[in-house]
């Protein structure tokens, strides 16, 4: 495998670019190859407005941005047992539970 290094102002769009996108250089550098290779190529025999208009789409992956995943994370949770919780005040029920689990381990050093 070949190491490219690019320096000066065209490393810096590079990064500049991956940085907006959140990804790493290498997978901008591996979509522009992508799009490249992947554009017909209009010969002078074939200059119709058809073949000119008719560039494919280009198989570029959509990256997400972190929060979107997150998001989507959030909304596949089951959330059933919060949403049956059978106590009003949320600080009573904490103490329930710390209560429940001392009586549980025998640690119930602070009663007497």
């Amino acid at each position: 495998m070949t190491e490219l290094m690019v320096h000066g102002e065209l490393g810096q769009e590079l990064q500049r670019i991956a940085e907006r996108e959140n990804r790493p250089v290498d997978d901008v550098l591996r979509s522009m190859i992508d799009q490249y290779t992947t554009e017909p190529k209009i010969t002078s025999q074939d200059t119709s407005a058809e073949a000119t208009n008719s560039i494919a789409p280009t198989d570029v992956p959509e990256h997400k941005h972190w929060g979107q995943e997150v998001l989507e994370m959030l909304d596949q949770l089951e959330l059933r047992d919060w949403e049956t919780l059978d106590t009003v005040d949320p600080v009573e029920w904490m103490n329930e539970q710390r209560l429940r689990d001392a009586k549980r381990r025998g640690t119930g050093w602070s009663e007497k």
